[in-house]
C-alpha cells in the first residue's frame, strides 16, 4: 500500500516482478501506478494516501471561523527540491513585499542533510528583506493548531508531499514544487478527487 513504478533497470525490474509474483493485492495511491502494476497483480486498486484518513478534516472546517489579523502564506522547501530555490524565493518575495507574514514549516527535522528543512528557512530569511515578518510554524507540538493556521493561509508553497496533501485536503490554494514523479502523480489524484 504505497506507490510503485516499474524500474527501467533490468535487474531491478526482475526483482520487482519476482516480488509481485507472490503479491496477492496492491492498494496504490496513484492512478498511474495502478495501471502499471495491474498486469502483474490480479487485485490492484486505487486507495487514497493514508494521510487522508489520519485526521478528521471536517472537524477543522467547523472548528473556527476565519480570524486573521494579518494575511500570511505557509511555505516549505527541502533538499530534494533545491533546484527550485530561486523560483521559490521569487514566489515568496511577491508576498513578503506586500507585507504578508511568512510561516515556514520545517516538515523534516532529522540529522541527515536531506531531512533538515530548517536550513531552507534560514536561507529564505537571508534572501528576503530585513524587516520581513517571518515565523516558524511547527506541526509536531500541536497539530490541531497547525491545521487551523494552515487552512486560512492565502497560499501554501511546498516541496514536501505530505504538506501539499494536507493543504489540499483543507482546500488551500497550493503550489507544489515537483522534485519527484510521485508529487506529479499525486497532483493528478488531488485534481480528480477533491
Amino acid at each position: 500500500m504505497w506507490w510503485v513504478q516499474i524500474p527501467k533497470n533490468d535487474k531491478k525490474k526482475n526483482q520487482l516482478l519476482s516480488l509481485l509474483k507472490n503479491t496477492t493485492a496492491c492498494y496504490l495511491r496513484d492512478f498511474d501506478a495502478v495501471e502499471e502494476i495491474k498486469p502483474y497483480v490480479k487485485k490492484c486498486e486505487f486507495f487514497m494516501d493514508t494521510s487522508y484518513f489520519a485526521y478528521d478534516w471536517d472537524e477543522v472546517f467547523v472548528s473556527e471561523e476565519k480570524k486573521i489579523e494579518k494575511p500570511y502564506v505557509v511555505v516549505n522547501l527541502n533538499k530534494n527540491a533545491e533546484k527550485f530555490f530561486d523560483e521559490f524565493v521569487q514566489d515568496i518575495k511577491s508576498y513578503s513585499q506586500k507585507g504578508y507574514r511568512i510561516y515556514y514549516v520545517p516538515v523534516a527535522k532529522g540529522n541527515n542533510v536531506y531531512y533538515q528543512d530548517l536550513q531552507y528557512s534560514q536561507r529564505l530569511e537571508k534572501e528576503l528583506w530585513e524587516n520581513v515578518d517571518f515565523a516558524l510554524l511547527d506541526w509536531e507540538s500541536d497539530f490541531d493548531n497547525f491545521t487551523k493556521v494552515l487552512k486560512w493561509a492565502e497560499k501554501v508553497f511546498s516541496s514536501r508531499l505530505h504538506l501539499y496533501l494536507i493543504a489540499s485536503f483543507l482546500g488551500c490554494d497550493t503550489k507544489v514544487y515537483p522534485y519527484q514523479r510521485k508529487i506529479l502523480k499525486m497532483q493528478k489524484v488531488i485534481d480528480k478527487l477533491l
